[in-house]
């Protein structure tokens, strides 16, 4: 004879959201920046080794995410945060990065937001950080579509460094740089 299965009156966890998500109607998920082995640059949703700790020079870094497993709506206002080191001895440097965020859909990108622009005079040998927001346009990802965070660093970052290592795995790295990206609870 079979035993019975035990009823119980709870059910399974299937999503966690805090009161402020609840009320609000929106959701973040937080991506951390990174840089795989074969030198692209990845937005990951968990703390991951990167190939690189930080990113530095007069350039244009372009970060994708995979592709979306399912449908969601991006709206809210997204926020980056710069994990940074000036390790010029004895000199104050100046560093600017711009940065965008994109939906890519059928390998074409259309821009979604805009952060602020980040501006500064940092001390030397200093670690801190910068974050900057950005409203997003409110738009349908669809299965298949990814994200695209690009950003543009300009001054003395010959000097300057933003760390990309979300497991800190690098001698040195204090911090990571992340982006929080809200989406519609539905």
């Amino acid at each position: 004879m079979a035993l019975p299965t035990p009823f119980t009156t709870t059910s399974q966890v299937l999503a966690n959201y805090s009161y402020t998500e609840i009320a609000s109607g929106l959701g973040f998920i937080q991506f951390f920046l990174t840089q795989s082995e074969n030198d692209e640059y990845n937005l990951f949703d968990r703390a991951t080794y990167t190939n690189k700790p930080s990113i530095q020079n007069n350039d244009t870094f372009v970060f994708n995410t995979s592709t979306f497993n399912s449908t969601r709506t991006l709206k809210g206002e997204a926020l980056i945060e710069f994990s940074c080191h000036n390790g010029a001895s004895g000199t104050t440097k100046n560093l600017t990065i711009n940065s965008t965020l994109e939906v890519v859909k059928n390998g074409v990108a259309s821009t979604v937001g805009t952060f602020q622009e980040v501006n500064d005079s940092f001390n030397s040998n200093t670690f801190y950080v910068r974050s900057s927001k950005a409203t997003l346009t409110e738009t349908s990802i669809g299965l298949g579509d990814s994200l695209r965070l690009t950003l543009v660093l300009t001054g003395h970052v010959s000097y300057g460094k933003i760390f990309i290592d979300p497991a800190v795995t690098t001698s040195g790295a204090l911090g990571t740089s992340k982006l929080n990206v809200p989406f519609k609870i539905e």
